[in-house]
């Protein structure tokens, strides 16, 4: 059924229509007039050197729902967590570079949220993406190089009784001992 924004204006009462590409590259500074956060504004620096795990769960913890990691490598030895409901957390030409063993890289209990990101466990990390909230959306991500131990890795796991969408994601070189 083909709907026109004559008929989705009657539903909602008006439409605005953009763009969505596979990285989400309709948000710009501001979503909704939501200014959006850069984890540089917390210290992260990008190298792929520098630790960046502490400015990165600041700007994980810090208020906004609309997270962006833009250009860089971001260096972390510890896993992050994403606490925040109604959260998006996507990265412009960056990637965060797990640098630590049997990690995960990213554990989100957010519900109502998503992610589009660039991870490489390095194989050090265990896991990629734990999902522990609902009504959650992985999609266009890019999580790759995780080693687990125990038998036990994985790109993208869930955790949850309240719908998950993961789709179009590239995942791969995942193994474990």
């Amino acid at each position: 059924m083909e709907r026109s924004d004559d008929m989705l204006k009657a539903i909602t009462g008006e439409v605005r229509a953009e763009p969505l590409n596979e990285n989400f590259s309709y948000l710009d500074s501001k979503i909704n007039g939501v200014k959006i956060s850069d984890a540089r504004e917390f210290g992260a620096v990008g190298d792929g050197l520098t630790d960046d795990t502490h400015a990165l769960q600041e700007w994980l913890n810090a208020e906004g729902k609309n997270k962006v990691l833009r250009d860089g490598v971001y260096r972390i030895t510890s896993g992050l967590i994403s606490t925040e409901i109604g959260r998006t957390i996507k990265s412009e030409g960056a990637k965060i570079l797990a640098d630590e063993i049997d990690i995960v890289c990213l554990t989100v209990t957010g519900h109502n949220s998503r992610i589009a990101l660039e991870i490489d466990g390095k194989n050090k990390a265990s896991g990629g993406v734990l999902i522990k909230a609902d009504l959650f959306e992985v999609s266009n991500s890019r999580v790759e190089n995780l080693k687990g131990t125990n038998r036990k890795s994985y790109g993208i796991r869930a955790e949850t009784n309240g719908g998950v969408r993961i789709s179009e994601n590239f995942i791969r070189n995942i193994s474990s001992e």
